[in-house]
């Protein structure tokens, strides 16, 4: 075995006391942390320059899930340092997922199966917390041969779960063979726009015993899903303690960028695919805004540096700013992909005739209402006739004095919009500026403060809390989702230039 699976090798086959996968928390305080780069993207801003989202899973040797502050991430875009992140998680985003599941279902793993396929089905896909309706799921059953699956729902792929059983067979299983159909499963995975990154994962669950027990074979595999953006995690659980073997798993983990877990109790499922939920849906997704074409084609790393230490491991090359895979250089990103800024047109000589002719034009009818305006002040004020009779005891209004000039009407100041308040820079609003009170409501419906409703808004969006000096959005419950620069939230203490999209509309938040 090469070098790389040394780790494993500690887990696996240390003695005393190695470090457990099923042990929970105890895994937070491990000495030894992975921190691995998925993928970055680089789009447009309508504030001007570009957005850049660097993808990263931060996780313990043993898969727990690493916390890390914004001043812990040390990242580098070619020679150039980035600084004071903006930090969402990936289940916060509405990026495409496409996860295979292949689970062992030799007879050794016939009194676990029970715990395995309730565990995916309550801890991974559904239940409180679960990956949900994120995307395409496939789920593979190996022993002697493999039960092909085929990239569903999550409903579907559920069903497909309770279904599995085992084929009673005793030989050693062909997990390989099904590693290498669930890779090539996963590359037709779609996104939806088309052209839009799919985050590929494989979840090996076995003891780690192959047929062929090709050493070299793994390697190759795990160096292939590294190349083609594919991490395996793996869950290892031998039920007759041998050990030896879950060597593999850990390297089909290393080699690919993924985690490998131990379960040393039949009972120790839930720990484990718990971690599995939070290594997906807790992956970090840090925000820079940087100048436009500074960091086209530059490769990121991302170490730690804090608290905790941790050299980059990975390194990602940042594509050519776009949308949704489509080169975008001087537009935006929108709802349908790049929204390209119109240039001035020329106007010739004729066009140049035409609009100085216009002005002049428009100037003169300016200067006769002017003049015509000035004349009516002039003059004195005559009192309104009264229709029909007089009233009995009234008194007439009193003349005016000839000569007299009545005094000039007092102008009512304009209203300035101060405090903290929304510009709408794209939808059907683009151009207005709306200030902000607590409890003010953004929706379709028309008992919001500012209906909205451009075929993407929920009747009741978002509402905002004033405390202070303090603006919480709050997303109630909408279709769409409620996004702060390019993040999904539930809620988010709002600062400064900040930018909001509500349905199909973009915002830019002003505090000042």
């Amino acid at each position: 075995m090469r070098l790389g699976c040394l780790a494993c090798l500690a887990l696996v086959l240390a003695g005393p006391a190695p470090a457990r996968a099923d042990d929970g928390e105890d895994a937070a305080t491990s000495s030894t942390y992975r921190v691995v780069t998925d993928r970055a993207e680089l789009e447009p801003s309508i504030l001007g320059g570009a957005t850049l989202r660097v993808f990263v899973s931060a996780y313990s040797l043993t898969g727990a899930f690493l916390p890390v502050e914004p001043e812990d991430f040390a990242v580098t875009a070619g020679s150039t340092k980035l600084a004071d992140p903006f930090i969402g998680y990936y289940g916060a985003t509405s990026g495409d997922l496409a996860l295979a599941i292949v689970v062992q279902t030799t007879s050794q793993y016939e009194p676990a199966l029970p715990q395995i396929l309730e565990g995916l089905e309550t801890q991974l896909l559904g239940g409180l917390g679960g990956i949900g309706e994120r995307g395409q799921f496939a789920v593979i059953g190996y022993g002697e041969s493999v039960t092909p699956g085929k990239l569903v729902d999550v409903k579907t792929a559920v069903n497909a779960v309770k279904g599995l059983s085992s084929d009673s067979s005793a030989s050693d299983p062909v997990l390989l063979d099904a590693v290498e159909h669930a890779m090539k499963l996963l590359k037709k995975a779609k996104s939806e726009p088309a052209g839009r990154p799919v985050r590929k994962i494989v979840l090996v669950i076995g003891d780690g015993r192959d047929l062929s027990a090709d050493r070299e074979r793994v390697t190759r595999l795990g160096e292939r899903a590294a190349k083609e953006g594919v991490r395996i995690h793996t869950i290892g659980f031998a039920p007759d303690d041998i050990r030896r073997p879950l060597l593999a798993l850990g390297e089909l983990s290393k080699r690919s960028g993924g985690a490998f877990r131990w379960v040393r109790l039949a009972t120790g499922w839930t720990t484990n695919f718990a971690q599995v939920r939070d290594q997906i849906m807790k992956q970090y997704v840090l925000t820079y805004l940087v100048g436009a074409g500074e960091l086209d084609n530059k490769k990121v790393t991302v170490a730690l540096s804090g608290r905790v230490n941790v050299e980059a491991t990975t390194e990602v090359k940042i594509p050519a700013q776009g949308c949704s895979g489509t080169e975008c250089e001087t537009g935006y990103c929108g709802t349908a992909g790049c929204v390209q800024v119109r240039a001035p047109e020329s106007r010739g000589i004729v066009g140049w005739i035409v609009l100085v002719g216009g002005i002049a034009l428009g100037g003169l009818v300016v200067l006769v209402i002017i003049a015509y305006l000035l004349s009516l002040k002039g003059r004195p004020k005559q009192p309104k006739p009264t229709q029909g009779f007089a009233v009995p005891g009234s008194v007439p209004p009193a003349a005016p004095v000839p000569g007299s000039v009545p005094p000039a009407p007092v102008a009512a100041a304009p209203v300035a919009v101060t405090g903290p308040r929304m510009f709408v820079m794209a939808g059907p609003s683009a151009g207005r500026v709306i200030p902000i009170a607590h409890g003010f409501t953004v929706g379709k419906a028309p008992d919001n403060s500012f209906v909205l409703d451009d075929g993407y808004t929920s009747s009741h969006h978002v509402q905002f809390a004033v405390s202070g000096d303090q603006i919480t959005i709050y997303d109630r419950n909408s279709t769409n989702g409620t996004y702060i620069n390019g993040t999904r939230i539930t809620e988010y203490v709002l600062t400064h230039g900040m930018t909001v999209k509500i349905g199909s509309t973009e915002f830019c938040f002003l505090a000042q």
